[in-house]
């Protein structure tokens, strides 16, 4: 996960979570999973899957999501 603070600004301004955040995730296939912790930002996302830049304490914690797929449910905790 990111540790820049400007990289974590960056993604924070351009798609409105933050670390704490809670959400839930709509994957591709239309399926809702969730209440999720918003737990990180990818460091570099010119290096990650296009678009998948928010780390989630899901199942797969390795695995960034896209922002699309997220849904705020509400504040950080």
């Amino acid at each position: 996960p990111a540790e820049d603070p400007k990289v974590i600004n960056g993604i924070q301004e351009a798609y409105g979570f933050k670390r704490g955040d809670i959400v839930e995730y709509t994957n591709p296939y239309g399926l809702t999973f969730g209440p999720h912790k918003v737990v990180g930002f990818v460091q570099d996302p010119a290096t990650s899957i296009p678009g998948h830049t928010v780390y989630i304490d899901s199942d797969f914690p390795w695995f960034p999501v896209k922002p699309s797929s997220l849904r705020k449910l509400g504040n950080r905790e």
